[in-house]
């Protein structure tokens, strides 16, 4: 058969059968929607998630020194939870022998945080988040500023009472009052506004906005963190090959300075963009195999609903028979009078009645006619 002829019987059928020709084609329109729409959205989250959540909440090229994982993708236990809250916390002297010890270049920033309330001119806000960090962490973190600047190496190192604000936190507790230059209370002491962060949004839902950060060595950093010890610490390399190389070399740093055994569990984490994006990828993956299977049966389903079956489409002469009324049947004439004869049946059909009944049937419908 020629292709020629091919289209041309196609297109008898969807003129002929143009009912089921519409559904079908309605049934494949849905499926490519869907299934472009899912993947659509799909590679969407992956995009937000890469951006949004591993690179704004870890950083780029960044991991964190941790005593436990700060996202985990499996199951965790409670023997594993009450194990990991046995670890001893990141302290002062570990941070500066990783640093020591570290051949790969490399910016750290040790890091505390915790929820406090922030009061201007009798105004409070409640529950921001007070970091305290070192002057790289900005670096690593990449923010924008929006006015003012950050506080430098020098202020960190001294301890100083000065302080960057988030874009929220300056939008409720200042308004229309420039930030910079003012004086906040945070724990009873007044910290001077040097800078102003640049909005950054929410992650699902949640404000990036709404923080105050503060030379790791100031006042405030009692109440974030025990003295002599840390929540991380944040170590930036240049690119993800030397990021990969850092891991090994600061795993085993810490494997020394803590003393463990060739055969002993780590008692820290290191949690890295990848690592908090696990359990994302393996939803991906699982979103991304399914699809064809969700899209398929859709589609022959909405096939086998609107596709007459043969016994409805194209019923046979035995059905039509077995169906005909006995009005039907007594007008219908003996074989043998043409290709049908004047009672409406082919010569080659047998009668539904008897051979005895055909003569007088087909006669009395001769006379009656």
């Amino acid at each position: 058969m020629h292709l020629r002829d091919a289209v041309g019987m196609a297109l008898e059928t969807i003129r002929v059968q143009k009912l089921k020709s519409f559904f079908s084609l309605i049934g494949v329109l849905i499926g490519v929607t869907f299934l472009i729409a899912v993947v659509s959205i799909v590679q969407g989250m992956n995009v937000y998630m890469e951006d949004k959540f591993a690179n704004k909440l870890i950083g780029l090229n960044t991991f964190q020194l941790r005593r436990m994982p700060n996202f985990s993708s499996g199951n965790v236990t409670e023997d594993m939870w009450k194990a990991w809250q046995r670890r001893p916390r990141i302290n002062y002297a570990e941070a500066a022998y990783v640093e020591a010890h570290i051949q790969t270049p490399a910016i750290f920033s040790r890091f505390c945080d915790q929820r406090l309330p922030v009061i201007w001119n009798g105004k409070t806000a409640k529950d921001v988040s007070v970091t305290t960090v070192d002057a790289p962490y900005f670096k690593i973190k990449d923010y924008d500023l929006e006015e003012g600047r950050i506080f430098t190496p020098q202020e960190g190192r001294a301890g100083m009472a000065v302080a960057v604000v988030g874009w929220e936190l300056a939008d409720k507790l200042f308004k229309e009052v420039d930030p910079i230059g003012k004086d906040v209370t945070i724990e009873g002491l007044p910290y001077r506004v040097v800078g102003k962060v640049a909005k950054q949004g929410t992650l699902f839902g949640i404000s990036l906005d709404k923080f105050v950060i503060v030379p790791f060595e100031a006042p405030v950093h009692r109440a974030a963190c025990r003295l002599g010890f840390m929540d991380e610490l944040h170590v930036q390399t240049a690119n993800a090959a030397s990021m990969q190389a850092a891991l090994g070399e600061v795993e085993e740093a810490m494997r020394v300075e803590r003393r463990l055994k060739p055969g002993q569990e780590d008692n820290f984490a290191m949690q890295t963009a990848e690592g908090a994006l696990e359990g994302w990828k393996k939803i991906s993956t699982i979103l991304f195999t399914a699809l064809p299977g969700l899209v398929a049966p859709g589609r022959s389903a909405s096939a086998r609903r609107w596709a007459p079956s043969a016994a409805t489409s194209w019923p046979s002469s035995s059905s039509n028979r077995r169906r005909s009324p006995p009005s039907a049947r007594r007008s219908e004439s003996p074989p043998g009078s043409g290709s049908r004869s004047r009672c409406g049946r082919s010569p080659r059909s047998p009668p539904p009645w008897p051979p005895g009944r055909w003569r007088s049937a087909c006669s009395s419908g001769s006379r009656s006619a």
